[in-house]
């Protein structure tokens, strides 16, 4: 049985431009790109540990890059480039999934990992224009607000999901409120499927929804992760290394729901730097956010 996950709306007609401190050459007429605009990229020392969180530690060997009024730390050991562009709107009275404002995505080029379901993306989007046309996203940024507000805690029935995906959350793991500047939000490793599926190295990822506290932008962070006691694929019968937890099957929902708690334990029991790549880094780069009025 295979997995299908439909990533709907946010992916289509984007313009996207590579970050570096040279001037871009012109666009090039191409199918769904209407403009093309360079990030800038700097150099970055990393500093001593601050006693506050904001501003963050930047990380070793770390670029900061720019788009607009967004800014955010990429470290070397995450991605090589950041390409950052204007997605445009799509507002479709029949297939609200996709609905979404026009925003700004960062894509992660030269990412650690590779051969992975999801592609490593930053999305920032304006929240009054997202919530108005598309019902999942208003859902979920209310879950989102009121676990920063402190009304529900930060467990698995209480996070907010992605609005733009056809599926369902198999898990959450490593759940953890972290602030960037400017706003806080949630991280938490997941698969989404539409059925009960393997914990594997092809489809988890680092998920991040925030908020600014302005509460003018929503944060996504779609960054894909790998644990060595994961197997390769989702396929069942793929080898699992050893100390890794077997696949039970189908049949048996009870052994189904004792498999997703093993597996939540195994990855809340491992250090943040034993994911690829490390979740030191991922925090850090979430962290360093910043997006000016």
């Amino acid at each position: 049985m295979r997995k299908r996950l439909l990533i709907l709306g946010l992916l289509l007609a984007v313009t996207l431009a590579c970050a570096t401190t040279q001037t871009p050459p012109p666009a090039t007429p191409a199918q769904n790109v209407e403009t093309m605009v360079a990030a800038t990229i700097q150099s970055w020392t990393a500093t001593a540990p601050s006693p506050t969180p904001v501003p963050p530690t930047p990380p070793v060997n770390g670029q900061v890059v720019s788009f607009e009024n967004v800014s955010f730390i990429l470290p070397a050991d995450v991605a090589s480039i950041a390409l950052a562009g204007k997605v445009p709107a799509v507002n479709e009275v029949d297939w609200t999934l996709e609905n979404a404002p026009e925003h700004i995505k960062f894509q992660l080029d030269g990412y650690r990992l590779y051969d992975t379901f999801h592609d490593p993306r930053i999305l920032i989007i304006p929240v009054q224009g997202y919530i108005e046309i598309n019902e999942g996203a208003s859902r979920s940024i209310a879950n989102l607000q009121a676990i920063l507000n402190g009304s529900a805690a930060p467990t698995a029935e209480n996070l907010p999901h992605i609005s733009s995906f056809n599926a369902g959350q198999l898990f959450a793991a490593q759940i953890q409120v972290i602030q960037f500047q400017g706003g806080s939000g949630v991280r938490f490793l997941s698969e989404y499927g539409q059925y009960f599926a393997t914990a594997n190295n092809t489809d988890l990822f680092y998920q991040f929804q925030g908020l600014t506290s302005d509460g003018k932008y929503y944060i996504l962070a779609i960054l894909p992760v790998s644990h060595p006691l994961l197997a390769v694929e989702e396929n069942p019968e793929a080898y699992v290394p050893e100390g890794g937890i077997p696949f039970p099957g189908y049949e048996n929902e009870s052994a189904l729901k004792n498999y997703y708690t093993d597996v939540i334990n195994l990855f809340n029991s491992t250090a943040p730097d034993g994911f690829t790549p490390s979740l030191t880094n991922l925090d850090a780069m979430i962290q360093s956010i910043t997006i000016a009025p």
